[in-house]
């Protein structure tokens, strides 16, 4: 979000959609509440502030029938602008007095600049609404001038509160230059000399401080056309309108086109594969064959690490809830205390209270993709998702586990963005749940490590991005079902999403313009690095306030490669590199996430040490270089356990 959209939204008092565009000014939509902004270039930070605060100044105070009227009666527009213009802006600075020095020095700003476009031309010379704009807009430095009969109007005009009384002023100045046009009598114009200026009289002041100036010039209202209908289109016509438009077009930076993308959070289908239909799907692919008791072997070796987790889980929450306790007065004298009631002031009774913890909940998504199965990170994966599946049953956290996979056969047919969200081409492999029985949840865990689950649900693509979608619609449901406090949300994966957006690659710049956050996410710009699932991750962020962890498995390759495709999109310091390189894993932060680990598939691995596994001929050597090796994963495992207790409790 750039300066201009988020001072818009802290002024508006209201979650705008703001959008720049190619667009030759800035305007504000009173019916979609929507605010537009040109990419403006070389404009100074003073007059892109006022230009904000104005438009800004349309959404709190200009109401939907300025729409309405101008649509009504189109003849009374430019009429209508240049009295509703300075209104909404008066407010606007009385709400925040701050703006008026940006008001003041974007008025001067404008006409050095010329942005109305008067340039060498009297300015006596134009018509009265010209002479009007001119005056709210740039103040008394123009030195303009009003004959007698239009002086009520500016007063007027100065002093309006309501839309209808603008909307009623806008009308009286239409009546009153229809006559104009159609008498074709040059009024004389009277001096407004100091001693006679009905400002004075009333207390009245200008916007800008100004009283009207003497002259001795007739105002030409142009000589009589063929009908009456041209002179009055004359009239009612600013020149300095639509000089500021021209104007104003030629700080707008042609950048290309800017697309903005709006995804749907609905489906046709439901992407999910229940975990009974997979269990019965192993079930026919393995009638014969026994399932082999992994699960006790593996309850074994990783049983103290997942307590460990669990102690370090525990102690954090703990420590949380400590740090929340606050002492309460009960409002009854403490006896004891009666005795001092000279020396202090606190002689009542108090009590402390500590507020409940707050319920936790977890959602897991496992990448089900081909190149998984490279350097055993599938194997590890599962390791770490039965791992915490078991940390969740120990503390009886509410949690879902879910493997996301692509259907090959549909993915030809991917071709339009709507077509791509709205008929889901991925599967979410249900593999875990809180709800399934005991007896499942062993039977899913022995289907996971024997690789049942593997030949049944064969690998292909990594559609990340479809299942970081399909979670607005999943997490909340599930957030409110078990009235979870802090959700987190935990995914696996090796490589980068590969359904990506159907987007308009001429586009330079690539929103993902969100409905519900009213907020504008970059995931395409010519001359930046992006990622498109970080915008996905910030969504759910946004949306719901989830707690986003991913662990990005490194097994062989480039390491900066892989930093860049886990969505990193800083640059890649030699710093990052040695720290892998020392702990096996790095811990990064942002980009939608509150925790990326880039993560060695060894020490996900890394289970218990056994030490039986020692040979008692071994030499004192031997055995100190294999008790450093059998160490080693396990230790680093601990860090990164410790690492990841921060991250969720």
């Amino acid at each position: 979000m750039n300066i201009s959209e988020m001072l818009a939204k802290i002024l508006a008092n209201e979650n705008l959609t703001v959008e720049q565009k190619n667009t030759p000014t800035a305007y504000f939509d009173l019916q979609e509440r929507r605010l537009v902004l040109p990419m403006w270039k070389d404009m100074s930070p003073t007059l892109e502030t006022m230009l904000v605060c104005h438009e800004v100044g349309h959404a709190l105070f200009t109401p939907l029938d300025y729409v309405e009227t101008i649509k009504n009666t189109p003849d009374i527009s430019h009429i209508l602008n240049v009295i509703e213009d300075p209104r909404e802006e008066r407010l606007f600075k009385e709400r925040y007095p701050g703006s008026r020095k940006d008001f003041i020095a974007a008025s001067k700003e404008m006409y050095d600049n010329d942005i109305l476009g008067i340039g060498s031309e009297d300015i006596n010379s134009m018509n009265f609404i010209d002479r009007l704009n001119a005056y709210f807009k740039l103040g008394t430095r123009t030195g303009v001038k009003f004959q007698k009969d239009e002086v009520d109007f500016v007063r007027r005009a100065s002093a309006t509160v309501t839309f209808e009384e603008a909307k009623k002023l806008a009308f009286d100045i239409y009546d009153f230059l229809k006559e104009k046009a159609e008498s074709f009598e040059a009024s004389t114009l009277e001096q407004i000399a100091e001693d006679g200026d009905p400002s004075e009289e009333e207390d009245f002041e200008f916007v800008f401080s100004g009283k009207g100036e003497e002259s001795d010039q007739d105002f030409d209202y142009g000589t009589p056309a063929t009908a009456n209908g041209e002179q009055l289109k004359r009239l009612i016509t600013s020149k300095t309108i639509l000089a500021q438009e021209n104007k104003l077009q030629e700080y707008a930076a042609n950048v290309g086109q800017i697309q903005y993308i709006t995804i749907p959070d609905h489906y046709n289908d439901d992407p999910i594969i229940p975990y009974s239909e997979i269990l019965s799907t192993c079930d026919e692919m393995n009638t014969g064959v026994a399932l082999s008791n992994q699960f006790l072997s593996f309850k074994q070796a990783y049983g103290k690490q997942v307590q460990h987790l669990v102690s370090l889980f525990e102690m954090k929450k703990s420590a949380a809830e400590y740090a929340r306790r606050s002492v309460k007065k009960t409002g009854y004298l403490d006896t004891k205390k009666l005795a001092t009631y000279k020396l202090k002031d606190n002689i009542f009774l108090q009590s402390m209270v500590l507020p409940e913890g707050k319920n936790h909940g977890m959602v897991l998504l496992l990448d089900w993709s081909g190149s998984m199965l490279s350097g055993n990170t599938l194997g590890a994966s599962i390791n770490q998702v039965v791992q915490l599946v078991m940390f969740c049953r120990s503390l009886s956290i509410p949690y879902r586990v879910f493997a996301f996979v692509g259907r090959k056969k549909d993915l030809a047919e991917r071709s339009e963005y709507d077509k791509y969200t709205r008929e889901h081409h991925f599967n979410l492999m249900e593999l875990f749940t809180n709800e399934m029985p005991l007896k499942d949840h062993t039977r899913m865990v022995e289907a996971l490590l024997n690789w049942s689950v593997a030949r049944a649900y064969s690998l292909s693509n990594t559609p990340l991005a479809p299942a970081l979608i399909y979670m607005r619609r999943f997490l909340p449901k599930f957030q409110q079902k078990y009235r979870i406090d802090k959700l987190n949300l935990i995914a696996f994966t090796d490589g980068g999403n590969t359904s990506r957006i159907p987007i308009d690659w001429e586009a330079y710049t690539v929103y993902i313009k969100d409905e519900v956050t009213k907020k504008n996410y970059l995931i395409r710009k010519n001359d930046t690095k992006f990622d498109e699932c970080n915008s996905h991750y910030q969504i759910l962020k946004d949306r719901y306030g989830v707690n986003i962890t991913t662990y990005y498995a490194h097994t062989n390759g480039s390491l900066s490669d892989a930093i860049e495709e886990s969505g990193w999109t800083g640059i890649v310091e030699d710093s990052m590199i040695d720290k892998f390189r020392k702990e096996r894993f790095l811990k990064l932060k942002g980009f939608g996430r509150d925790a990326l680990y880039i993560v060695s598939t060894k020490i996900l691995l890394a289970g218990e040490t056994e030490i039986g596994t020692m040979d008692s001929n071994m030499t004192s050597s031997a055995i100190a270089r294999s008790l450093k090796k059998t160490f080693k994963g396990s230790l680093k495992n601990k860090v990164l356990l410790e690492n990841f207790a921060d991250s969720i409790s």
